[in-house]
């Protein structure tokens, strides 16, 4: 009697390694060894993990302490306020060097200019988020920063443990961003309040939504996740979005 054989595959992504044995060769061996392909990966996620957070907890701590100098030095803060031509080429400068990390074929991995762009972009924004704490009153920024922390810890916490797949959603969330941008445009010739204070609300709903889609995308809970060797770019994403919640929480505290 003929008997169809079923072919089980074996595969570590990261190292390009693939088995295929057909059911009456799979043994015991081929088993633990799949399995130790799964604790191999999973490692290697861990690693890759730690690394996204060691280099986001750098990024803003780098900002926070560039921040503070900013509110306690008042020479500084003149000097930041009175010179408009450092804060565009910081702002030029800070979409530039993201242009290249996000749109550079393959530069993002690239050892160790990646780091030296990244770091660029790290001190641009952090330039440009201490100019607008040198200009709000110290208690309300201080508020804004523990609201911020609040709302990403509780953001991550949810990503981690939901089952509900968000990363499908990117799309949808681009558009929505983009019709934030034009919003903001509209909304710079209008000192309507209550416009302003929609436009926060969304701006932070908006980015809420991406802060969890980058986590699902980190730890790999989700249908689209980041690669392993992309650790410098998902740092990034999960910098800029805990910006824009610290910004948009502090614009609303502001009126």
């Amino acid at each position: 009697m003929k008997q169809e054989k079923r072919e089980f595959e074996l595969s570590f992504p990261q190292e390009r390694v693939t088995f295929i044995k057909t059911e009456n060769f799979l043994d015991d061996n081929d088993i633990e060894l799949g399995k130790a392909f799964k604790n191999i990966e999973k490692e290697i996620r861990m690693g890759f993990i730690r690394k996204v957070y060691g280099i986001l907890t750098t990024q803003l701590a780098l900002t926070t302490i560039m921040c503070i100098f900013s509110m306690i030095s008042k020479s500084w803060a003149e000097f930041q306020i009175h010179s408009p031509s450092l804060m565009w080429f910081f702002l030029i400068l800070s979409i530039s060097s993201l242009i290249i990390l996000a749109c550079v074929p393959g530069f993002v991995r690239n050892v160790p200019s990646n780091y030296i762009v990244t770091g660029v972009f790290t001190v641009s924004e952090g330039y440009l988020v201490s100019l607008l704490c040198s200009v709000s009153e110290p208690r309300l920024v201080f508020m804004a920063v523990s609201m911020t922390f609040c709302l990403t810890a509780a953001l991550t916490v949810y990503a981690c443990t939901t089952k509900t797949d968000f990363t499908v959603y990117n799309s949808a969330l681009f558009i929505g961003v983009c019709c934030l941008f034009l919003l903001g445009i509209f909304l710079a010739f209008s000192d309507n309040t209550f416009l302003n204070t929609l436009y926060c609300s969304l701006g932070i709903f908006i980015y809420s939504i991406y802060l969890i889609v980058d986590t699902q995308m980190i730890c790999d809970t989700g249908k689209y996740s980041f690669e392993s060797d992309d650790y410098l770019l998902a740092a990034i994403n999960l910098y800029i979005d805990v910006i824009n919640l610290f910004l948009y929480i502090l614009k609303i505290l502001k009126r």
